[in-house]
């Protein structure tokens, strides 16, 4: 069988207990971080060595690209955050630990893939335009991925978990 096959089925298996869910949702994470960092990397060392991007943007135009791509950017992160934190707060208080968490993980994974798109927005404008602008924009943005990183405490936090939900994570019993 495929590997990629088997992974998407490994993925979209339901969490058993707390450590099963930080270990996939961290997994997500750090792959789509990875996603573009190593074109990121490549696209930088270009630049540095003076041979790097496109440079196809010249005169006024370049500012015109420059500042309706951070634009686009800031949109992103802003949509990203915005939809992520309404998605959070709608799921209901009622719903069962396991599927509390199951909702949380499609959340997250979904802001961390929008989050990604301003990443690779900003490497693509860095290659097409050959300014540092973007550079800078990239690494704000992983700074931001950085802060929304999935740690035990932001999830109880965001889930708005009761004490008794916590003491069951705490335990790593298998959730029913």
């Amino acid at each position: 069988m495929n590997s990629f096959v088997i992974f998407a089925r490994y993925m979209k298996k339901r969490f058993k207990n707390w450590s099963e869910f930080y270990q996939r949702i961290n997994l997500v994470f750090n792959g789509i971080i990875a996603f573009s960092l190593l074109p990121f990397a490549w696209v930088f060392l270009e630049l540095e060595r003076g041979g790097g991007g496109l440079s196809i943007i010249t005169g006024w135009s370049r500012y015109v690209f420059q500042a309706s791509v951070l634009i686009m950017i800031g949109l992103g992160l802003n949509w990203a955050h915005r939809s992520g934190k309404k998605a959070i707060e709608a799921i209901p208080v009622k719903m069962t630990l396991r599927d509390k968490l199951w909702e949380y993980y499609q959340v997250q994974v979904r802001k961390l893939i929008l989050f990604e798109a301003t990443a690779v927005l900003a490497l693509i404008a860095t290659y097409i335009n050959s300014d540092y602008l973007f550079v800078f924009a990239y690494v704000f943005i992983l700074f931001l991925f950085s802060m929304n990183r999935p740690r035990y405490d932001k999830v109880v936090d965001e889930l708005k978990l009761s004490k008794k939900e916590r003491k069951l994570l705490e335990s790593g019993v298998d959730l029913e």
